[in-house]
């Protein structure tokens, strides 16, 4: 189950979710991202192959440590979709 949200222009993983699939990470780039309580976060990247019904489409996503949801899939994925 994902929230799909038409606000941020990046798709969002947790953690947790990241490690049950065992997914290559970049961990290279130096993105971050302020949380609502002003605090930094780094993000890591993967890809991977998202399947919603019969639709298969790949997606980049940015894996985040304290997220509150499993995914949220976002303009990115809503508009190859």
């Amino acid at each position: 189950m994902a929230l799909i949200d038409h606000g941020p222009k990046f798709n969002l993983m947790s953690m947790n979710f990241y490690k049950k699939g065992k997914w290559p990470i970049n961990t290279k780039h130096r993105w971050k991202i302020r949380m609502a309580t002003h605090a930094m976060e780094e993000l890591h990247g993967v890809n991977v192959k998202v399947k919603v019904g019969d639709v298969k489409i790949d997606q980049h996503f940015s894996v985040q440590e304290s997220s509150l949801h499993l995914v949220i899939l976002s303009e990115p994925y809503i508009t190859v979709a």
